[in-house]
């Protein structure tokens, strides 16, 4: 089990509230007991959640099919790139863009511990047009969250107004995986 802040579940049931009853149905009907229980209860978005992240039943991961139904990586992704423009208030959204992206990228970074007890996040590398975001000893961290934060981290680019936007992912090293974020 991994411990993550509220703010993300908060996110993800207003997303599928305003789909409809027939979206939170459905995702209820594929939530594992656990995961229903955490979807039901009152959470603040400075809660600590214990919970799997993005497995069968869980929230995240049965939200993503919702959301997005068909492929689950694309759906994935997707909900990555909308809980970063979600997760930022629309009044901080016109002043993201006054520092550098860099700037940016690095923060997501150092406000890791903020979302997640688990793992260190880092910029290890930035260059006029790129950074590489580095995430290590977070096991639990399984291929499906690194899809997602792959989405999470082209949606930040989105919000920055950057052109050209490319996020690939090395896993390369089991140990730690790094997103290598590039545009033009």
């Amino acid at each position: 089990m991994t411990k993550i802040k509220g703010t993300g579940l908060i996110i993800l049931k207003k997303l599928i509230e305003d789909k409809g009853p027939e979206a939170i149905k459905q995702l209820e009907k594929n939530l594992s007991p656990e995961a229903l229980k955490i979807w039901e209860s009152t959470t603040l978005a400075i809660s600590w959640i214990e919970t799997e992240l993005a497995y069968e039943g869980t929230f995240l991961y049965e939200g993503c099919k919702v959301l997005f139904p068909g492929n689950l990586q694309k759906a994935l992704w997707e909900t990555g790139k909308i809980m970063a423009k979600e997760g930022l208030p629309r009044f901080y959204q016109i002043f993201i863009r006054i520092p550098t992206p860099q700037f940016i990228f690095k923060r997501v970074a150092q406000l890791w511990h903020s979302f997640y007890r688990e793992g260190e996040a880092s910029i290890e590398s930035e260059g006029k047009n790129t950074a590489v975001f580095v995430l290590r000893d977070f096991p639990g961290y399984d291929a499906n969250m690194r899809v997602y934060m792959t989405g999470y981290l082209f949606g930040m680019g989105d919000i920055l107004g950057l052109k050209n936007i490319r996020v690939s992912l090395d896993e390369g090293n089991p140990q730690e995986w790094r997103w290598n974020i590039v545009w033009s």
